[in-house]
């Protein structure tokens, strides 16, 4: 997640300004976005949707027109216009609506969305790209910089995002929030000696997440600093237990799967019956750089194809940069005809 769910404590706040001002086009614009963050649906798919979210997402969207009346150009409305599109597979429709924002209004919480969007249909590097945009226009917003070193990360460029990462450190000292980052670079992609040692000291608690998922954390980063048969197995282990045990099928498990290179696990994982819906919600996951064995997988166009990404991808011309990997065993759009049935003629867009 990009932001944190606001409280009803801020949302009674923002509801004083705007009975107080009535014609405060920035305040009417915060509480429509306010209302759409409270609005969402988990990302995961997890939280079901409920009459108090949609009555939330229902004054989003009058609070939504009545700021953008006053002001057509407050980035705030289309933010949250884009989290009012619940579908988590209209990928198009959010991007579109970015555009839209960025055209009257560059700032940088646009771009951070739309890079989250882009990474979820493939465009890494136009991803990239919306997260550099993003720091520059607001160089001190720790926000900003996360997304900045995730995307570095996912994408593979270890190097420039570890740059970046002790570039913020910098700038944060000893911050929460650069402690977070901290930890999850170093846990997938940097120090994992550091990353355990994190998770030992109770100082960093905060930041490494629900205890109940430390074992599989810990089992993991002892298979990347000793990748033995036995290692790996038991990092598998951990993070299957955990995650079907209590959650379904989620992302530590698929991405513990794909670091190792484990593809038919994975894809016994990815075709399970029913879960569909969860990787519609969870598709910038299966793009990171670990993920790559995976991806290069010919049942990848499959899994595309039930997702809805395929249809996406056909549909808009913009086909997703794996598409171009030297050592890519498949072409894309010969896959993509195959699942269609009829001529495929979109690019690389």
């Amino acid at each position: 997640r990009i932001h944190e769910t606001p409280t009803p404590k801020q949302l009674e706040t923002i509801r004083q300004v705007t009975r107080r001002a009535p014609g405060f086009a920035r305040g009417w614009g915060h509480l429509a976005l306010t209302e759409a963050s409270l609005g969402e649906i988990d990302d995961a798919g997890v939280a079901p949707d409920t009459m108090e979210k949609r009555a939330y997402r229902a004054a989003s969207r009058e609070h939504l027109l009545r700021a953008r009346a006053l002001d057509p150009a407050l980035p705030e409305t289309y933010l949250a216009e884009a989290m009012l599109v619940v579908d988590p597979g209209q990928w198009g429709e959010r991007l579109a609506i970015y555009e839209r924002g960025l055209a009257v209004a560059q700032d940088a919480r646009l771009y951070d969305y739309r890079s989250l969007d882009l990474t979820r249909v493939g465009r890494v590097a136009d991803a990239l790209e919306s997260a550099r945009r993003s720091v520059a226009l607001d160089p001190l917003s720790p926000r900003s910089r996360n997304a900045l070193i995730s995307n570095l990360a996912y994408s593979g460029a270890t190097g420039s995002a570890r740059a970046e990462l002790e570039a913020a450190e910098r700038l944060w000292p000893g911050s929460e929030a650069m402690r977070e980052v901290r930890f999850r670079f170093d846990l997938r992609f940097g120090d994992a000696a550091n990353a355990l040692r994190m998770m030992d000291d109770p100082r960093f608690a905060p930041v490494i997440g629900n205890p109940g998922g430390q074992p599989i954390l810990r089992a993991f980063l002892r298979a990347r600093l000793d990748p033995t048969s036995a290692n790996i197995e038991a990092a598998v282990n951990a993070a299957t237990r955990q995650q079907l045990a209590r959650y379904g099928p989620k992302d530590r498990l698929i991405q513990t799967l794909g670091y190792f290179a484990r593809v038919d696990d994975a894809y016994r994982l990815l075709d399970a019956p029913g879960t569909a819906e969860l990787w519609r919600a969870t598709t910038e996951v299966l793009m990171r750089a670990q993920m790559r064995s995976i991806r290069h997988d010919r049942r990848f166009m499959a899994l595309a194809k039930r997702i809805g990404l395929l249809d996406y991808w056909r549909t808009t011309g913009k086909w997703p940069d794996f598409c171009d990997d030297a050592d890519l065993p498949y072409d894309c759009k010969v896959e993509a005809k195959r699942f269609s049935g009829a001529g495929a003629t979109a690019t690389k867009g």
